[in-house]
């Protein structure tokens, strides 16, 4: 007998619940409207320890939810009603997303920045070692 939560690997399973393990899969990617920013704990930037594989994650998951390019350039403002509606809503899903990505000491150095890409901005100089940085890294 297979206790509950491990898989049972000979026994067949119905497209019903193929499609339930799918769906409950998905909702949980995607958590509130839509976004696929679940992130761990032990994934959040911490600092300069982690900045390079955090920069890498996060970027990946701003790409997903297609508003990667809100925190590597200046995005205009749209005149457009409608358009600026759309601005407005991906501005704020790639903000949380990186807001979601960061430790709680982190926060006080990004939440007043008006964009996402003078949060993006502000983390890469508290965080990225430059190459005299590494340098004296690997010397040592």
């Amino acid at each position: 007998m297979i206790g509950e939560g491990h898989l049972d690997i000979g026994r067949r399973v119905s497209r019903r619940e193929i499609e339930a393990q799918r769906s409950h899969t998905k909702n949980f990617q995607e958590g509130s409207r839509g976004a696929l920013h679940r992130v761990r704990d032990q994934d959040r930037l911490d600092g300069a320890s982690n900045f390079v594989v955090w920069k890498a994650g996060i970027l990946s998951v701003l790409d997903r939810n297609r508003v990667k390019h809100f925190a590597l350039r200046t995005i205009p403002i749209p005149v457009d009603p409608i358009d600026n509606n759309k601005y407005e809503d991906a501005m704020a899903r790639a903000k949380s997303i990186i807001l979601d990505g960061v430790k709680d000491h982190i926060v006080p150095h990004i939440v007043e920045k008006n964009t996402t890409q003078e949060m993006w901005e502000a983390l890469t100089k508290l965080y990225q070692q430059t190459s005299v940085q590494r340098k004296m890294l690997l010397e040592n």
